[in-house]
């Protein structure tokens, strides 16, 4: 990928990262939503967070493990 590619997608993430905090905050806010609402989107919220994570670590790690040097096969 292109540096540019890169750009347009850490601007896209911005942008919908942006309105996901805006809509959270207006709902975590909202005194008329129940409680258990409230409980239960944080642990979704924290387990999706943890699972990003995980998968982050895991393709940060096996990128290091990749030789640098890749032959290609004939076919």
């Amino acid at each position: 990928m292109k540096l540019w590619q890169y750009v347009c997608w850490i601007l896209i993430g911005i942008g919908v990262a942006g309105l996901l905090v805006y809509a959270l905050l207006e709902f975590f806010e909202t005194p008329g939503a129940p409680i258990w609402w409230k409980v239960l989107l944080g642990i979704i919220i924290l387990g999706f967070v943890m699972l990003l994570e995980y998968v982050l670590i895991d393709r940060l790690r096996s990128r290091k493990k990749e030789p640098k040097d890749i032959k290609e096969v004939k076919h």
